[in-house]
């Protein structure tokens, strides 16, 4: 840099002037920084250029018969030397970072807008269009809309998804449960609230094994309902998060069903005959045959309305299996098979992922992984085997109690 500055003595002044162009303060910071690299890299490959190409015509250390590799590569050195591709990424990434930021505050702009529709009792926002489906019958909540807006001409305009993100992110826990039958969050029942907290901090714990769970809480992918234990409510409940599901912005969202503690549950044999019991009344209640039916197969996985979905039971009568206690009642939480899939390629999750989670249960139970956690579709797998675990790791045998009745 010395050098440049001692060919160059208005550089001092000149430089500021030009790394003003380059935008906020630390843009100039970075330009100016730049444009000293960028000028002594010109001066060498200048000075090489003057020095080394008559010496090289005149006394070559090689004979060239055509000249343009030599040509290229001159031009090669000299747009590295300058540090020309590493400028170009690093204002790409800010234009970029800028073209999102003013996307998402032109989304919360339109939140003005939003419609409101009442979903199970509560408010869910989304922007009127044309996609909406919306019915005059009593106690039929209209279909959910695509997340869009209109521009000043009349098109219509998908929101980014860091916008719909932000949004899912700031929506209050208490605006997604499916059953609520209170006018404000305030009349919750104290239980409600208590189980909500002690699940929520279960899942803040950095070794908590499932971030598949830790990520959709955080990110604002949970659906709630609560008094599972009633079959009404749980069918209810279960209609309208598969009607949601349908939503591709939904799709991925889980659902955390909360049973009341009950102090008369305390053995887990118990435990299990209610697991089973709720979802036998589901699947009483469905419509949609299940596909395949025999739970003995491998691709077999329960479902409500034609949706697959992973069911996770936890108790407080796990006494071992610390990953499978949440809180002092029952939980059931329905994961839709969509969550299992990677985003970019649609394909099942890697075998490597799995193995990750199977390490964090085995630091977090302080026991290995049950021998009957597996693979979905793989020949030895069972997925009704995995819903819900026995306490210590003998194999599960016998039929499954959702088949047996």
């Amino acid at each position: 840099m010395p050098s440049a500055l001692l060919v160059c003595p208005d550089t001092g002044a000149l430089v500021p002037r030009i790394a003003r162009l380059f935008g906020s303060a630390a843009q100039q910071s970075f330009g100016a920084a730049w444009l000293l690299f960028a000028g002594c890299g010109v001066l060498q490959v200048a000075l090489g250029y003057l020095l080394c190409t008559p010496l090289e015509r005149r006394w070559p250390l090689l004979h060239w018969p055509v000249r343009q590799p030599m040509n290229t590569d001159i031009v090669y050195t000299f747009i590295v030397r300058i540090v020309l591709f590493p400028l170009v990424a690093y204002f790409e990434y800010g234009l970029r970072e800028g073209a999102r930021r003013a996307l998402v505050a032109r989304a919360s702009m339109t939140g003005a807008v939003f419609a409101r529709v009442v979903v199970a009792g509560r408010p869910i926002e989304h922007i009127p269009s044309s996609d909406c489906q919306t019915s005059s019958a009593p106690n039929v909540r209209p279909q959910p809309c695509r997340q869009t807006h209109r521009t000043s001409s009349g098109a219509s305009m998908a929101i980014s998804p860091e916008a719909a993100s932000l949004k899912a992110r700031s929506t209050p826990w208490t605006e997604r449960i499916l059953n609520i039958t209170v006018s404000n969050a305030s009349a919750l029942p104290a239980w409600w609230r208590d189980a909500y907290h002690s699940y929520r901090m279960t899942l803040d714990q950095p070794d908590y094994p499932c971030f598949f769970g830790q990520a959709a809480e955080r990110r604002g992918e949970m659906f709630y309902a609560f008094d599972g234990q009633h079959p009404q409510v749980a069918r209810t409940t279960m209609r309208r998060f598969v009607e949601l599901g349908r939503d591709a912005s939904l799709v991925r969202h889980s659902l955390a069903m909360f049973c009341a503690p009950d102090p008369e549950l305390t053995s887990h044999a118990d435990f299990l005959r209610r697991f089973w019991s709720i979802l036998r009344r589901l699947h009483d209640a469905d419509e949609v045959p299940m596909r395949p039916a025999d739970p003995d197969d491998p691709w077999w996985e329960f479902s409500f309305g034609g949706r697959k979905m992973f069911v996770v039971g936890t108790s407080p009568t796990y006494r071992k299996r610390r990953s499978r206690v949440i809180g002092s009642g029952m939980l059931l939480l329905f994961q839709p098979r969509e969550l299992f899939t990677d985003l970019a390629t649609g394909k099942p999750i890697s075998a490597e992922v799995r193995r990750q989670i199977h390490a964090r249960m085995l630091a977090y139970d302080a026991m290995p992984a049950h021998p009957d956690i597996g693979f979905y579709g793989d020949p030895g797998t069972r997925e009704w085997k995995q819903y819900c675990l026995p306490d210590d790791n003998a194999p599960v045998t016998g039929r499954c109690p959702f088949a047996s009745g």
